[in-house]
């Protein structure tokens, strides 16, 4: 992550770090509302997701086409954190198709 985040600055974007904090639903909606296409968010919940302003492009990052950034919503990347599986387990994605959230628990 931290390679990430320092290539985001060096290509212009600010860091917002939620990571350490816990914050109410409104005090999150009132921090993401609040990004600009400038800013990116370290999850407050999910340490490794990565929030980007509504609207933000990144389809077309090179970030993304070489697979540093993977997009995918904050919701597929839940049941990850919460399973919190031991190394070793053998866990099973019976969820539909593309496969996010077992991206994310890999």
């Amino acid at each position: 992550l931290s390679t990430v985040l320092k290539q985001l600055t060096d290509d212009g974007y600010e860091i917002v770090d939620c990571s350490s904090k816990r914050m109410t639903r409104s005090k999150y909606r009132e921090v993401v509302g609040g990004l600009d296409e400038h800013h990116v968010m370290v999850d407050g919940d999910i340490p490794d997701l990565l929030v980007f302003a509504a609207g933000t492009q990144l389809h077309t990052s090179w970030m993304v086409d070489e697979g540093h950034l993977i997009l995918q919503d904050k919701a597929s990347c839940l049941p990850a954190t919460c399973l919190q599986p031991e190394p070793g387990s053998h866990v099973f994605d019976v969820c539909a198709a593309p496969g996010m959230k077992t991206s994310h628990l890999a």
